[in-house]
């Protein structure tokens, strides 16, 4: 054998026993059950978080429920990831255990496992205490990472997933939400544009109110709309922040930071009187609100500008659509409804118009009753569609009395003043509302109409204790205003209310013709007077129709003179006696034609005359009798 033989051999016998020592050290398994079901280390609940390299390192640390980057610079983080690097560390496995005994026995030293100078630290301060972590080298075949834990003599091999949590740029652990909340957690927003515009939102009982420039019900669906767009605002990119002194590891995870340098904010128009707009928004239990400041833009055709936080430093860049947003003008934040109270609140409504009034209001029951300018039972449903209309009046543009004179002489005097109450014992006011307490928003249930001509497409309203006029189409106005105090518009329309079982005679009028039926003792209708066969479907109409006679509308109060309406010689009676005490019965007149589709009628000993259907009145009086 020559020489280059014997040395092949020998270096061939020194390769396998190395191998084995490798392979023995690799399969050898914990000798307390460690079969790759342990967790590498257990964790109570985590506040600390720490990973460093040795020219890289990471800090974080939770409040409440949030996690915060402590190092390298201060930031809150992006929770869900930092949750998920913890997932990450919580799931590795104790795949095997080296003792110092067998580390001793091999002749091998923490160094040989890369631990002395370890390559990476993970610092967890949890519930049960602080957990250090030293990572070392690669196994032999690279499937598994040799780690230890501060505090235990075994070197642990585990999956070299661990090195995913390896520090990379702190950007990517940020949370990108400039700012964090909801509408709903809101209680106040004032904006500060450049030129020293100003507009101040403040919500009370849920209820949005603007405080400056004017004092205002604010629209609350606009204000909502601004703050989803702050806080859906989130950073493009991230452009300074502060350089911050490296952490300690050891006692203390992550010692109090130190700013090296502070930020030209000159630099980014970031300066409280240079700034293109500055935010401020108050959530519900914060005593100190939150600033966001936006600057210029980050390039002469860039879709982003600059903008930070007053009470943090960083510099980032962010949509520059958002500064139209806050741009708005305060017109367009406050509410354009004129009568803020929801129908189903509404107790009374109240009209005034010069000496005259008309005040209805509704019982306990749901039932409405008119009580000025007389007593009497009240349409439900005119009534209630009247309100519905009112609730629906929206204002197309506000005007300042100073700068409309003529439109402030259309409400000196007004043409009308409604007032809509959630209480049946509203004001008896007359006036149009001229109060201008600056201490409280204006009184929308309360609202002055102006005059118009002909030709006026707007007409001014004045809401009571405001100075501001709303202009509202004409169009919505005219079916309330035109005749603002006719109690007839809103009087109950049923004329009669008779069960048919009350009905035991009708008698029927109409020229020459002179019919009547009656009940015998069977309940079977008969001829009064005569041998003719009684009409079943007339007889059964007429029970139907007095059971729930409606007017298509009410005419006028019955006065002395009822030629006008044909009703002072009327055309046709239709009489209903009824049971119980004699002579007790109700007679429907009817007389002229009123219009092409109506016709004048009148119940006998009532004060109203009213239009029915002129089909309905020619089928009612068609004859009780069938022809022989």
């Amino acid at each position: 054998m020559n020489v280059r033989t014997t040395t092949s051999l020998l270096v061939a016998v020194c390769l396998a026993v190395a191998l084995l020592f490798v392979l023995e050290d690799h399969l050898e398994r914990d000798p307390h059950g460690s079969n790759g079901e342990n967790p590498l280390v257990e964790l109570g609940d985590v506040a600390e978080f720490s990973i460093r390299e040795s020219t890289n390192s990471l800090s974080f640390i939770k409040r409440g429920r949030t996690w915060f980057v402590r190092h390298p610079i201060k930031s809150r983080a992006d929770s869900g990831k930092i949750e998920q690097m913890l997932e990450q560390f919580e799931a590795l496995k104790r795949d095997e255990a080296i003792t110092a005994e067998q580390r001793s026995h091999r002749g091998l030293a923490l160094e040989d496992y890369g631990l002395l100078e370890p390559r990476m630290r993970v610092l967890v301060r949890h519930s049960l205490g602080l957990t250090e972590l030293m990572v070392g080298n690669d196994s032999p075949l690279g499937d598994r990472l040799y780690v230890q834990i501060k505090g235990i003599d075994a070197v642990f091999a585990t999956s070299p997933a661990l090195l995913e949590l390896s520090p990379r740029d702190v950007n990517a652990y940020r949370d990108r939400f400039v700012l964090r909340g909801s509408p709903t957690q809101t209680s106040r927003i004032e904006l500060h544009r450049a030129g020293g515009s100003f507009v101040r939102a403040v919500r009370e009982d849920d209820t949005w109110r603007l405080q400056a420039p004017v004092k205002d019900w604010a629209d609350a669906r606009r204000i909502e709309q601004l703050l989803g767009a702050l806080y859906a605002l989130q950073v493009q990119y991230f452009v300074w922040d502060p350089i911050l002194s490296e952490p300690g590891i050891g006692k203390t995870l992550v010692p109090e930071l130190e700013v090296s340098e502070t930020p030209r904010v000159e630099t980014y128009g970031l300066a409280s009187d240079e700034a293109r707009a500055r935010v401020q928004v108050w959530r519900e239990g914060d005593l100190v609100e939150s600033e966001i400041i936006f600057g210029k833009s980050t390039g002469p055709d860039s879709a982003e500008v600059y903008a930070k936080r007053r009470e943090i430093e960083s510099v980032y860049a962010v949509d520059a659509r958002i500064l139209d947003l806050l741009s708005v003008d305060v017109d367009a934040l406050r509410s354009r409804d004129i009568f803020r109270l929801s129908p189903s609140a509404v107790k009374q409504f109240s009209v005034f118009r010069g000496e005259h009034k008309l005040i209805v209001s509704r019982a306990e029951a749901g039932e409405w009753q008119i009580s000025e300018p007389g007593k009497w039972p009240a349409d439900r449903q005119v009534v209630e569609d009247t309100i519905l209309a009112l609730s629906k009046w929206r204002a197309a543009a506000f005007i300042e009395a100073t700068d409309a004179s003529n439109m402030v002489a259309q409400l000196e005097p007004p043409h009308c003043v409604i007032h809509l109450s959630a209480s049946a014992a509203g004001p008896d006011d007359r006036s149009g509302g001229d109060s201008t307490d600056e201490s409280e928003a204006p009184v929308p249930g309360k609202v002055s109409i102006g005059r118009w001509k002909d030709g006026d497409t707007h007409v001014p309203l004045r809401l009571d204790g405001d100075t501001t006029l709303r202009l509202v189409p004409l169009e919505l106005i005219r079916s309330v205003a035109t005749s603002p105090t006719d109690a007839l518009v809103y009087r109950k329309r049923r004329m009669l209310s008779i069960p048919p079982a009350g009905v035991k005679r009708i008698a029927l009028e109409s020229g020459s013709l002179s019919q009547a039926v009656i009940q015998d003792e069977t309940g079977t209708w008969v001829a009064e007077n005569a041998t003719n066969a009684v009409s079943e479907e007339t007889i059964r109409d007429i029970l139907f129709f007095a059971a729930d006679m409606r007017a298509d509308r009410i005419e006028a109060l019955a006065t002395n003179d009822l030629s006008a309406y044909g009703l002072d010689d009327a055309r046709a009676t239709l009489t209903l006696g009824l049971s119980g005490q004699a002579g007790i019965q109700k007679t429907v007149m009817l007389g002229a034609p009123a219009g092409e589709k109506g016709v004048y009628s009148m119940v006998q000993g009532q004060d109203l005359v009213f239009v029915l259907p002129v089909l309905l009145g020619d089928r009612l009086f068609s004859g009780l009798l069938n022809e022989e």
